[in-house]
């Protein structure tokens, strides 16, 4: 049995092979990846049936596993929704009254072998993201953001026409009862809400006059007993009305996470994020440089959010792609799962992609085309980059990282020490994959795997050098393991 380094922590599980009955497979065969490899399936200039079977089946073609699907956008289901009906609104998108988009994607993607994430966009409503014009803020006014009385000339009043207001409790409750209709309803292996042009944000009341209607000014004066139109007139109040909005913004969150796994226990919940901790910085994000009242760093680190999905635009250039992925990395919690979205133009910018993500602790990508592919892009896409098979690291995070940890042992077969390191974690993993493990023992497994990790940085696993990707793939199997820990904590 090898000798621990000190760097592994105080606690260390002892790994015998009388603890551990699992033994490690000598098949040389190819594995797959431990690589999430999605599909945005666009939906802003509308679909038909044959058109959801031939793009999704094209992206399985080309080598994508798992399918980003909209179930619910600018106001309007893709799917009969009771919820939608029972609040005397139309149940499903105008457009799809004849059919049920998401009861044939979900039939196409059990068919195909892929995933399927449900797609929301709760908040933004902007006409670019839909193919008919929204009429739920035209329907349940009070649900619309609400700028400061004092600034009904500015230009950024257009935001009341298609921005919903996240602090409104009826409207809470609605996208709750929406949430636990879909994922009761629907086999569907994932949530992602769209937090794009979120509505409450940081900075002066010049910067962003928003939101003052009458749910926010309530609820201001229930949690500090004070006027929020009085305390907006000071720089003072309107950090202490800042501090609030970024509290209720963690509190709605919050409450759609339990709506979800009190609905259905062993789903994902994703967000979608504008990367704001790069604003200011270069020349991503918005005109209007003012970060949303959200701290994803907190809500990563409390597994309010399990893992989060940062729009990186179409910037695939190998160095800036890079360099953002490096900065995701630094600004967000230290243990949490990220996952880059970029916009794609040609196939031929996958490479870009490819070779970003599988230098760094991400457990994948999420391609948007900026057009539907063609049965030559699938080929192409499949023969020059994703020839070798993936599974979904989300889907079940410990056997991705026992994929991980195995592809380590491999590559380091000639050393004694980092095989038999390798070896052992590899045993507990597999372990913790096929029984019901306890919090506490996949908490050690964590543990250990950065102390490990710290232990080769400082060089003490004597003289034998280990690359940077050993690092990546140890760093993000510890990603993979603490995920799993929320699926015990559910």
């Amino acid at each position: 049995m090898p000798r621990w380094p000190d760097e592994l922590g105080r606690r260390i599980i002892p790994m015998t092979t009388q603890t551990l009955p699992i033994t490690l497979s000598e098949s040389h065969e190819l594995e797959p990846l431990a690589e999430t490899r999605g599909y945005f399936l666009n939906h802003s200039k509308g679909f038909s049936s044959e058109f959801v079977r031939q793009e999704m089946e094209r992206a399985v073609r080309a080598g994508f596993n798992l399918i980003i699907f909209p179930v619910y956008v600018n106001g309007y289901t893709l799917y009969p929704s009771q919820t939608s009906a029972a609040a005397g609104f139309a149940p499903i998108n105008p457009l799809f009254k004849k059919w049920n988009p998401l009861a044939e994607a979900t039939e196409i993607a059990h068919d195909l072998g892929v995933g399927l994430w449900g797609l929301l966009r709760l908040y933004n409503f902007h006409p670019r993201h839909s193919i008919v014009p929204h009429r739920l803020l035209k329907r349940f006014p009070d649900w619309r953001l609400a700028i400061h009385p004092d600034f009904k000339d500015s230009s950024l009043r257009r935001r009341e026409n298609y921005v919903a207001c996240p602090v409104n409790r009826d409207y809470r409750r609605y996208c709750g009862d929406l949430l636990s209709e879909l994922v009761t309803s629907y086999a569907i292996d994932g949530i992602v809400i769209n937090m794009t042009g979120y509505g409450l944000r940081r900075g002066s009341l010049e910067e962003s006059p928003f939101c003052f209607c009458d749910a926010c000014r309530h609820e201001f004066s229930d949690v500090t007993r004070a006027n929020m139109l009085a305390k907006s007139k000071t720089t003072e109040g309107m950090a202490q009305i800042r501090k609030w909005q970024g509290e209720v913004s963690t509190e709605t969150l919050e409450y759609l996470r339990h709506r979800i796994i009190k609905s259905r226990r062993t789903i994902r919940m994703v967000c979608r994020a504008q990367p704001q901790w790069r604003w200011n910085t270069d020349d991503a994000g918005p005109a209007l440089h003012t970060e949303y009242c959200i701290n994803w760093a907190d809500l990563l680190g409390r597994g309010i959010v399990e893992e989060l999905v940062v729009d990186h635009d179409e910037k695939v250039v190998p160095e800036l792609f890079s360099s953002r992925l490096v900065s995701d990395l630094v600004e967000l919690h230290h243990e949490a799962l990220v996952l880059p979205q970029i916009g794609i133009n040609s196939p031929e910018e996958i490479a870009s992609v490819i070779a970003a993500v599988r230098k760094y602790a991400v457990s994948g990508f999420v391609a948007q085309f900026d057009r539907p592919l063609t049965d030559e892009d699938a080929d192409f896409i499949q023969r020059e980059y994703l020839s070798a098979p993936a599974q979904i690291a989300e889907s079940a995070p410990l056997a991705a990282a026992a994929l991980l940890l195995r592809l380590v042992q491999q590559r380091h077969e000639q050393n004694d020490l980092m095989h038999d390191f390798m070896r052992d974690f590899v045993r507990l993993v597999e372990r913790a994959y096929r029984e019901r493990t306890s919090l506490e023992a996949l908490e050690l497994i964590c543990d250990n795997l950065a102390g490990l990790r710290d232990a080769i940085r400082r060089g003490r696993l004597r003289d034998y050098k280990i690359g940077e990707d050993t690092l990546r793939d140890i760093g993000l199997a510890r990603r993979l393991v603490r995920l799993a820990c929320f699926d015990v904590r559910s």
